[in-house]
This record gives structure tokens, sequence and C-alpha cells, in this order.
């Protein structure tokens, strides 16, 4: 079940390595020659896949907290430090993709509304709810990053 949210994170990772060595180029080449579509390309690319990635995060976690999913060692073990990991990367790569939407004059990614990820914040209060060090970093970064909901 978890595999379908390892299959989409590695497709954003993919498009945000494109677009991470495009921008490289893009600083090392400083030719006019550089296609500004391209860019766009990239980037949008990478923001759907941003998109895709953190829904099926949201749809794996309904199946946490619905108790479609019973395993509670692999829960523990395999599946919420990673969850963690990305709760952090989701609020950095927003912060990331909207500059860029910004730089671009391209519409940002809009702010999650209140119940968009009700239920990945449900898997992991529920299982790191005493982790108050890594709430308040987390909440850190949501804020440097204007991820806010």
């Amino acid at each position: 079940m978890y595999e379908k949210v390892r299959t989409k994170r590695v497709e954003f990772e993919e498009a945000l390595n494109d677009y991470t060595v495009f921008l490289k180029v893009k600083t090392d080449d400083s030719s006019e020659s550089f296609e500004k579509h391209k860019e766009t390309e990239l980037f949008l690319k990478s923001k759907t896949k941003f998109v895709h990635f953190y829904n099926e995060i949201e749809v794996f976690c309904a199946k946490i907290i619905d108790g479609s999913i019973t395993s509670e060692e692999y829960i523990v073990n395999e599946v919420i430090p990673s969850l963690k990991k990305d709760m952090v990367r989701q609020a950095q790569f927003f912060g990331f993709l909207n500059q860029k939407a910004k730089e671009l004059d391209l519409p940002p990614i809009p702010k999650p509304e209140p119940e968009a990820y009700k239920n990945y914040n449900n898997a992991i209060n529920k299982y790191f709810s005493n982790d108050t060090t890594w709430f308040k970093e987390l909440e850190k970064i949501r804020n440097a990053n204007s991820f806010l909901y």
C-alpha cells in the first residue's frame, strides 16, 4: 500500500531534480539563449508532482486512521518516520515552488484548506504527539515558508 506513496515521492523528486539541474545550468550559463519556456515547463511539472505526491500521502494516511492498515510495527518503524520527513519537506518545497512561481510570474500553489491534510496530520499526531520538539521545528519551518493551514 505504501508503494503508491513511494512511487509519487520518486516521481516528484525526479521532476524536482530536473528542475534543479536546469536552474544550475541557468546560473552557470549566462548566455541569452536560455529558454524561459523550458524553466516554466519544469516548474509546472514539479508543481504538479508535488501536489500528486502529497495527495497520495493523504489517501494513504486515511487508511492508517480508519484501521485498514493494521501492522503497528510496519507503521511505526517504516511509514511514520518517512512521513515525518515528508511533512517537513512539504513546507520547504511549498515555499521553494512558490518563490519560483513568483519569479516566473505564475500563479502560486494555494495554501491548503484546513481539512486538506487532515488524515496526514492525524496519523502523525497519533504516533508522535509527544514529540513536542519536532512539532515546534515543523511549526517554524511552516511559518518560514507561509505553509499554514
